[in-house]
């Protein structure tokens, strides 16, 4: 999930990581590659039935950028 131009922020998340966070806060269908990136880093954990929330780590990441 790295960037192509390298745009990273002081958080060290590229603007693409920060748009999968900021669509599954928004409740948006996030799968595959994006949703297992956003919790294998601990951002994200993903109910049986597919459900994907924010932990507080991740709220915390975007409440930084607000």
């Amino acid at each position: 999930m790295a960037s192509a131009t390298g745009d990273t922020a002081a958080d060290g998340l590229d603007a693409e990581q920060r748009g999968i966070l900021e669509a599954i806060d928004r409740g948006e269908r996030v799968v595959g590659d994006k949703a297992t990136w956003a919790v294998s880093q601990g951002y994200a954990q993903q109910a049986e039935d597919s459900d994907i929330g924010l932990t507080h780590k991740g709220r915390e990441v975007l409440d930084g950028q607000r």
